[in-house]
């Protein structure tokens, strides 16, 4: 898609622009590196440039050739190894090691250039010694300023290029998922091209087969047609004799309405006999359907007879419980009259006596044989 192509071309242009930052960085390291190397070259050669003058205002001046020389080696060797020794943590810290092939050269010039100025100086010395040692002092506090001055600059350069190159390493990674995201897609976009592409190709190799297809068909066509044609001309030949044809068979269907007349009658005569069988048919139905319903109702009065005799029994069972009810009645009335009998104008003791004896008469009222319950069926009555 557009966005996603204008997206890849903003980060694009944003790494551009970054890269173009760390190579700037990178150039302004090199160049305080350079800057700091030069300060520990000319402060290392301030210190020895001082304690020879020292020694040479306390030796005789006959000394001054020889350390001349000596100052020379020591100062060529000690200019050497310490240009490796910063060379060496310059690259471990930066992370962009310079060759030796590269050091070299430097190297030789500012040898060359502290040689110079150490002859010169060392000409310079019996004329004027006092005034370079002050020279020097004031050259070695200038240096140390510059120095520290540079030691700042160089390690707020460095974290500016770490800030820098983290953020960067960010940005690239996010540069990176995206390009693999539209590697992806286009993978699948020239899938999908191919698999068209295959099924483009199949299709014109299936209409170049329709084609050759088609053209069989017309040459069959043709030989259809006259095929046709000759057959056309059979069917006319026949046609004629089926005309022939024709007029035998109207002679024939004149002769067969004839005999269908006759069956007609014959038919008549079939369906009036069909007509009685069908009607003595129906007749044994319905004798049969008699039959049927003499046997169900055979059938309900039996279940009618069988309800009767169970009316039957239960009425006798009702008649006799009626009267087992009608005693009972009759007892307890009996029982009651006694009561009332007894307990008219009797005393509080008397009426307890009286109640003794009636709880005896209903003790004994009680031995009275227990009516059974009246079994309820179904459809029973009294």
């Amino acid at each position: 898609p557009s966005s996603e192509q204008k997206r890849l071309k903003e980060t694009q242009v944003l790494l551009a622009s970054l890269r173009k930052q760390d190579v700037e960085k990178d150039r302004q390291i090199q160049q305080d590196t350079d800057k700091l190397v030069r300060a520990i070259s000319l402060r290392n050669q301030q210190v020895e440039l001082h304690t020879e003058l020292e020694e040479a205002a306390a030796l005789h001046p006959q000394e001054l050739v020889r350390q001349e020389q000596r100052l020379q080696d020591t100062h060529r060797d000690e200019l050497a190894s310490q240009l490796r020794r910063a060379a060496q943590a310059e690259r471990a810290a930066l992370q962009a090691p310079p060759t030796d092939s590269a050091l070299a050269p430097l190297a030789d010039s500012e040898l060359q250039e502290h040689e110079a100025a150490a002859k010169k100086q060392l000409a310079e010395v019996g004329a004027a010694h006092t005034e370079l040692f002050d020279s020097q002092v004031q050259r070695c506090t200038r240096l140390r300023e510059e120095l520290l001055e540079a030691q700042a600059d160089v390690g707020l350069a460095r974290q500016e290029r770490d800030s820098e190159v983290e953020s960067a390493k960010v940005t690239e990674e996010a540069y990176l998922a995206e390009h693999r995201a539209s590697e992806r897609k286009s993978e699948a976009l020239s899938v999908e091209v191919r698999t068209k592409r295959f099924e483009m190709e199949a299709f014109q190799d299936s209409q170049r087969g329709l084609d050759g297809q088609a053209r069989m068909l017309q040459k069959e066509l043709s030989k259809v047609a006259y095929t046709f044609g000759q057959r056309d001309h059979e069917l006319k030949v026949k046609d004629s004799e089926l005309q022939e044809v024709r007029q035998s068979l109207a002679s024939i269907q004149d002769e067969m309405d004839d005999v269908h007349l006759r069956l007609k009658e014959q038919c008549g005569r079939v369906q009036r006999v069909e007509g009685e069988l069908s009607a003595s048919r129906d007749l044994g139905e319905k004798v049969r359907g008699m039959r049927q319903m003499l046997q169900e109702s055979h059938g309900a009065i039996g279940q009618l007879r069988d309800a009767l005799e169970q009316e039957r029994q239960k009425k006798e069972q009702c008649s006799q419980g009626l009267k087992q009810q009608r005693l009972r009645t009759e007892l307890l009335l009996q029982l009651l009259h006694h009561f009332k009998h007894r307990t008219q104008d009797l005393a509080p003791q008397a009426m307890l006596a009286g109640c003794a004896g009636g709880a005896e008469i209903i003790q004994g009222a009680g031995n009275f044989p227990k009516l059974e319950p009246m079994s309820s069926t179904p459809g029973g009555g009294y």
